[in-house]
């Protein structure tokens, strides 16, 4: 028949109710019996006696660890909503990437980069001066906290730049998680006073004369002109603001002889158009109003005089020409004449006059 057990008060070890003490411990000290004696596997399933599960050092150790990898990845998610994945960063991704003369980057800050795509190519211009020493300031989020505006501060060529920029929560999230910040109308544009022709922009000419350019510093000039001389300038143009600048144009030496031949083909250009139709002055001819016959004689050209006023090369005459038109009755008329308008290149080296109407 199975023993009966009864369980060791000191060690806790089973020991068979006849014996007299421990023989592990020696203790004579029992506690009430148990059940009866069985095989080992069977002990451990039944006994009233299996002692109780302790953890052991290293359960605690995986369930720190475990502990203490919950509380980092809720650290890095905070840290990285408050640096990379943050409205300020996209303000300074954006600044990175002028600094890098990068259209790839600065197009990929922005949340539409179309209204600049055209200045691309100008930020990769070695005269394109990119902002510097950018201080992002206090970010005031609205609409909520799906966009805001920031306070910026930097530099151009060492001015000192104050501005807002719009930033905005884009519909994209980084690993389905984080929330994407682009920086929203992040442009400027030119406002340039006194040229005379084309303008060019870091040595470029753009499609339109008011274009839309990354902040920073430009060089404006002109294209070739065969009549004037433009100083370059430097224009800074801010965030949400306008460049402004005034291009100071200065007649070249022999400016006025050049002009010469242009008033004589002018005013012959003029006869012309008059004898193939006498029904009246050409619109572009003012000075041949009130004359009708085709019969013309361009006695005298007229001297004219050029200046330069308010960006635009003026044109006027300093002594009069003298026609004489025929009446078709054996009587002719002499008038005088003078000029009055603008001298123009089109961008090129050919020069035109252009009347005032």
């Amino acid at each position: 028949m199975a023993s009966t057990l009864v369980r060791c008060a000191s060690c806790h070890n089973d020991v068979a109710a006849s014996a007299a003490a421990c023989p592990r411990c020696g203790s004579t000290e029992f506690e009430s019996p148990g059940a009866p004696a069985v095989s080992a596997p069977q002990q451990l399933a039944t006994s009233p006696f299996v002692k109780p599960w302790i953890p052991t050092r290293t359960f605690w150790i995986v369930c720190l660890s475990i502990a203490a990898a919950i509380v980092l990845l809720v650290a890095v998610s905070a840290i990285l909503r408050a640096t990379i994945y943050s409205p300020r960063a996209a303000v300074q991704r954006y600044f990175d990437a002028l600094s890098a003369h990068d259209q790839v980057a600065a197009a990929a800050a922005q949340e539409d980069s179309t209204a600049v795509r055209a200045a691309g190519k100008l930020l990769q211009s070695k005269d394109y001066r990119a902002p510097e020493d950018l201080r992002v300031g206090k970010v005031t989020l609205e609409s909520g906290d799906h966009n805001g505006v920031a306070a910026i501060n930097y530099t151009v060529d060492g001015k000192p730049v104050s501005s807002k920029i719009r930033v905005v929560k884009s519909s994209e999230r980084a690993f389905a998680t984080f929330d994407q910040w682009k920086v929203a109308d992040a442009f400027g544009a030119l406002d340039i006073a006194g040229s005379p022709t084309m303008l060019l922009i870091n040595g470029q000419q753009l499609a339109t004369d008011s274009p839309v350019l990354y902040p920073g510093g430009y060089r404006v000039t002109t294209a070739d002109n065969p009549l004037v001389t433009v100083e370059p300038v430097t224009v800074n143009v801010p965030v949400n603001g306008a460049g402004r600048a005034a291009i100071k144009a200065t007649l070249k030496e022999g400016a006025q002889a050049k002009f010469v031949p242009v008033v004589k083909t002018y005013v012959d250009g003029c006869v012309e158009k008059l004898r193939s139709d006498p029904s009246g002055a050409p619109d572009d001819c003012p000075f041949l109003s009130g004359v009708y016959s085709e019969d013309i004689t361009i006695d005298a050209y007229p001297t004219t005089q050029l200046a330069v006023t308010d960006g635009a090369i003026t044109v006027t005459t300093t002594t009069p020409g003298q026609l004489t038109s025929g009446s078709g009755w054996g009587e002719d008329t002499q008038l005088p004449f003078e000029l009055s308008g603008f001298a123009t290149t089109d961008g090129g080296a050919a020069i035109r006059f252009v009347a005032d109407r």
